[in-house]
């Protein structure tokens, strides 16, 4: 079975009371023996959602930049969504939150793991809604290399370019 419970050996290891490891490195061992003994389905799980979020990644992120309007970057800021709708709005906002937030979690795993990890803490932070999140999409946006990127994306579904927000 790829996800075990908790086997024979682990409950040994974790049955041991703090008492009787009195050194640091019993309880370094201890946790290394742990995590070694659920280390190969640790590698299964993480690349697994590796590829998932390469292949999210892959189609989503075009998929976005073709839909965005050409003045999404440029105005000088945007209108809040929840102001428009009420209530319908601040569910949509809390779910938001809550994936950009899972993303920036999973991202963080993904440092340590083989995947694209930087990539997805930028997806979630740009899914949130915080106070300078507008400010910060621009200034990514006006960056020369990721301008001409999400143009490129845009000209390649026959769209007209973003409005440049330095202007």
């Amino acid at each position: 079975m790829v996800l075990r419970i908790i086997g024979r050996q682990n409950t040994r290891l974790l049955a041991r009371k703090p008492e009787n490891l009195a050194s640091t490195g019993s309880r370094i061992k201890c946790m290394v023996e742990l995590i070694s003994s659920y280390l190969p389905e640790l590698i299964l799980w993480g690349s697994g959602l590796s590829l998932v979020t390469l292949a999210a990644a892959v189609f989503a992120v075009p998929w976005v930049v073709a839909h965005l309007p050409v003045d999404y970057f440029s105005g000088p800021r945007r209108h809040a969504l929840r102001e428009q709708l009420g209530l319908g709005a601040w569910m949509l906002v809390l779910l938001k939150n809550v994936a950009g937030g899972l993303l920036v979690m999973i991202g963080f795993i993904l440092l340590f793991m083989p995947g694209q990890g930087v990539l997805m803490m930028l997806v979630g932070l740009l899914i949130m809604n915080f106070p300078g999140k507008y400010r910060l999409e621009q200034l990514l946006v006006a960056r020369r290399g990721v301008f001409r990127a999400l143009n490129w994306l845009r000209a390649k579904h026959s769209l007209p370019p973003f409005e440049n927000p330095r202007q």
